[in-house]
């Protein structure tokens, strides 16, 4: 009877965690708007000190199934922005052996402090692409 007692209470409490309120962790609570669509804060992480997660998705949308999703991730890291971009565009070019819509492109700020680095990324299944993601990272 105990081990079933344990065992109903752990359930309970993963159910009332699934339900819970996303925490805001980055200072983006949301709704963001793109393409006219407004995506609303549903997940966060913060696995460890140096990197955050938050996902926001379209009203009626879940994070098990959803056609849209706007992810921001944090990494805070004692590295030059030109270091850090370098190291990205090193892996996205190794990338473009294996992903057809792989593609990037840098801007730099005018003052060379901040960079941008947008990029094309997709899966395949079957040899057909099934998800392409446009991703776009902020390095300052």
């Amino acid at each position: 009877m105990k081990k079933l007692l344990c065992l109903v209470s752990i359930m309970l409490m993963s159910f009332s965690a699934i339900n819970e309120e996303p925490i805001e962790r980055i200072g983006v609570n949301g709704p963001l708007e793109f393409n006219k669509t407004d995506f609303l804060l549903a997940w966060t992480a913060h696995p460890n000190e140096n990197y955050y997660a938050q996902e926001y998705l379209p009203k009626n949308e879940t994070v098990d199934h959803f056609n849209e999703l706007l992810t921001v991730h944090v990494f805070v890291m004692d590295v030059s922005v030109d270091a850090a971009i370098q190291q990205k565009m090193n892996e996205l070019t190794k990338r473009k052996e294996t992903d057809k819509a792989c593609n990037f492109n840098v801007l730099k700020s005018p003052d060379g402090k901040e960079s941008i680095l947008d990029c094309l990324l997709s899966t395949q299944k079957n040899d057909k692409i099934d998800v392409v993601e446009f991703v776009i990272y902020r390095y300052k």
